[in-house]
């Protein structure tokens, strides 16, 4: 009889914490539901046509005259994945991008010599470059949306007054 106990106990555990775990899972998946961003069940979702190639992106930056917006990213870099769901997904700044950038995405590994040049030392690192190659902003590190889309705004504008 007093081997039996240690069993029970053990069986007592086991099922509390599966009820935990159930619990817990539960109030995940509800928390999951209702962090859903409003505009994503939205049809006409503004999306980012990304460029993965930066020399073509340049071209096109130079050839209508926008500035390029380069979104340098690694592989596993949890930041970066953030930024890519929670900044470049909001409706508003895709919007933005899309209307004023020629936007490239690219990993930070493949392009050294540019990473070098650019003085990225973090990922991600959103650079916006101007068609005259000149550097209007760089922003390390995960931003929200408000703050990059301000960002944007004021590099979109040193861009119009730096063109003309």
């Amino acid at each position: 009889l007093p081997q039996a106990f240690p069993r029970m106990g053990s069986l007592s555990m086991h099922l509390a914490r599966r009820s935990l775990a159930h619990i817990l899972f539960g109030l995940v998946a509800a928390l999951g539901v209702h962090s859903q961003p409003a505009f994503a069940n939205e049809p006409t979702a503004a999306r980012i046509d990304w460029q993965s190639d930066v020399e073509q992106a340049w071209a096109n930056s130079q050839t209508q005259k926008q500035p390029l917006l380069l979104f340098v990213k690694t592989d596993g870099c949890v930041f970066c994945t953030k930024m890519e769901r929670e900044t470049y997904s909001n409706q508003s700044v895709a919007r933005q991008v899309t209307d004023t950038f020629v936007a490239s995405s690219v990993n930070g590994r493949s392009i050294p010599e540019l990473v070098r040049k650019l003085n990225i030392r973090i990922y991600p690192t959103t650079v916006i470059i101007g068609p005259d190659a000149q550097v209007l902003d760089s922003i390390p590190g995960y931003v929200p949306a408000a703050t990059l889309q301000s960002r944007l705004e004021i590099a979109a504008q040193k861009s119009s007054t730096v063109s003309r």
